[in-house]
C-alpha cells in the first residue's frame, strides 16, 4: 500500500512523507486515517522514510495479536455465513469506503443493507467487504445484492454477490 504520512520527530519540525509498504491481510485494519505508525528516516534526506511497525509505539504484541485474532474471527464468521447462512436479497442503503486498499485492485467498504428474507420481516444489517475497482458500480447505494445471514443473529450479514 502507498501511505501519505505526517512524520513528527522529537527534534525537528513535522514533515510529510510518502511510503510504499507491504501490509499483511491481518494488519490491514490498522491502516486507517489518523492511525500511528513508527518510522525510521534518514536525518540527512527526509525523503527516505521506512515504516518500522504499524500501530502506536504503545501497542504491545498482545494488543496486536488481539486485533489480528478479532479480524481473523470476523473473516471466518463471514466465510461461514456465506457457506451456511440463509440467502436473502438486500438493497444497499450506505456504502462507505474505508480508505483501505486490498491486493488485486479493490477497497474495503462498510455497508448498511435493508435485507428482505424469503420468510419474515425485512431488517437492517451491516457488513464490511472488499470490492474490486471494476465492480464498484454493482455495489453502490440503491443497488440490490444477495447476502447470507443467520436467522438467530440478524445484526450482521455476509455480502454474497451482486444481482
Amino acid at each position: 500500500v502507498r501511505l501519505n504520512l505526517q512524520v513528527t520527530p522529537v527534534d525537528r519540525p513535522p514533515f510529510q512523507a510518502v511510503v510504499t509498504t507491504f501490509v499483511g491481510r491481518l494488519q490491514i485494519g490498522m491502516i486507517v486515517p489518523g492511525a500511528s505508525v513508527t518510522v525510521k528516516y534518514d536525518p540527512n534526506d527526509i525523503s527516505k522514510v521506512a515504516i518500522e511497525s504499524l500501530g502506536s509505539p504503545m501497542m504491545n504484541p498482545a494488543n496486536v495479536a488481539a486485533v489480528q485474532s478479532a479480524m481473523l474471527a470476523q473473516d471466518q464468521y463471514y466465510a461461514q455465513l456465506r457457506r451456511t447462512g440463509e440467502e436473502a436479497t438486500a438493497r444497499i442503503l450506505t456504502a462507505e469506503e474505508m480508505n483501505i486498499r486490498v491486493e488485486g485492485g479493490g477497497s474495503i467498504f462498510k455497508f448498511t443493507f435493508e435485507v428482505t428474507p424469503r420468510i419474515g420481516e425485512p431488517f437492517r444489517a451491516e457488513t464490511q467487504a472488499a470490492v474490486s475497482d471494476s465492480s464498484r458500480e454493482k455495489y453502490s447505494v440503491g443497488k440490490m445484492v444477495y447476502v447470507r445471514y443467520d436467522p438467530a443473529n440478524k445484526a450482521q450479514v455476509a455480502l454474497d454477490r451482486a444481482f
